[in-house]
């Protein structure tokens, strides 16, 4: 949990990420939790090494864990920043997000699939979580 006052705080979450949620390789298959924070993560470009910058959410599971969730995949970007129907997901939102594997696209394009159920807070997250 970031405190917004604190300059250390804000410095720190900047730098130190979570552990990235990657559960094609590990992680839970489905993440439930709260969103804590917006960021973007620097990753370099293996196509082009290149360093990029990628939209994440923080998320804290029931256990108090946190994860970086980074929107690498374009079903997940849609689901979490550009949802036709409830928007974008905002700090301080309960989410479950449900990775469901790779398939195909209906041209058949390889895809990696997801699941989000999203709960808005109508609370702020200052409210809610003091930040």
């Amino acid at each position: 949990m970031v405190n917004t006052n604190d300059p250390y705080e804000k410095l720190r979450a900047r730098v130190e990420y979570p552990d990235a949620w990657r559960p094609q390789t590990g992680s839970p298959s489905t993440l439930i939790g709260v969103v804590t924070a917006e960021t973007e993560i620097p990753f370099t470009d293996l196509a082009t090494s290149e360093e990029r910058q990628q939209a994440a959410l923080g998320v804290r599971d029931e256990d108090g864990k946190e994860w970086s969730v980074a929107a690498f995949h374009a079903v997940l970007r849609a689901e979490l920043w550009n949802h036709p129907e409830r928007g974008k997901v905002e700090v301080g939102d309960f989410v479950a997000i449900h990775y469901r594997g790779e398939g195909l696209t209906g041209d058949g394009r390889p895809v990696h699939r997801y699941r989000v159920a999203v709960e808005k807070n109508n609370k702020t997250a200052k409210d809610e979580f003091g930040f």
